[in-house]
């Protein structure tokens, strides 16, 4: 993997939302998991958040940008 934490551009590819929309996602993502503001959210906690298994999610971003 290229990188451990998930990424606004990420969750618009997941979603198909823009980035924009992502950021905020992202927001209230970190505010359930009591994360402050500076603190990053991984891949597996995005995958539990939202109930993906973390190998899908993987493929599908591998497939979508190569970047793992």
């Amino acid at each position: 993997m290229n990188h451990l934490f998930i990424t606004p551009n990420d969750i618009a590819l997941i979603t198909g939302k823009s980035v924009r929309t992502a950021n905020r996602y992202l927001s209230i993502i970190k505010d359930s998991l009591n994360k402050q503001k500076h603190q990053n959210v991984t891949i597996v906690e995005y995958a539990n958040y939202e109930g993906i298994e973390l190998n899908e999610l993987i493929k599908f971003l591998q497939g979508q940008k190569g970047k793992f």
